[in-house]
């Protein structure tokens, strides 16, 4: 894009696992140079949906709040396993029950959790 990384405003911070999309703002830089970034940016970055403003520039901070879809693929938990009175308990990793899920979920619904970035 050729231009200064102040030029660049974004409101939040991403995590590098999640696929995310987010505003921002390119001060100075024609919304054409912008679109050919792309050629340039490879698979992990693209940028779209393009509409020009004139004197914003967004800052961190400036966010309205989050949205969030979660896919978790392979869950298991632990299960423990009955220990004879002096032994240590015993546990292994099994399949999570769909009802210990809705439990985890409803808790999330009613209480959140605590944003890592926060």
């Amino acid at each position: 894009l050729r231009c200064r990384a102040g030029d660049v405003g974004l409101a939040g911070i991403k995590d590098m696992q999640a696929i995310t999309y987010q505003f921002c703002t390119l001060r100075n830089v024609d919304s054409k140079m912008a679109r050919r970034a792309n050629d340039f940016l490879g698979r992990r970055v693209r940028l779209s949906s393009f509409v020009e403003v004139r004197d914003v520039l967004l800052d961190r901070g400036q966010l309205l709040g989050n949205r969030f879809e979660i896919i978790i693929r392979n869950l298991k938990r632990v299960e423990r396993l009955h220990a004879e009175e002096g032994e240590f308990w015993k546990e292994r990793m099994v399949p999570v029950r769909a009802s210990h899920l809705d439990a985890m979920v409803k808790r999330i619904a009613d209480g959140g959790f605590i944003n890592f970035y926060g």
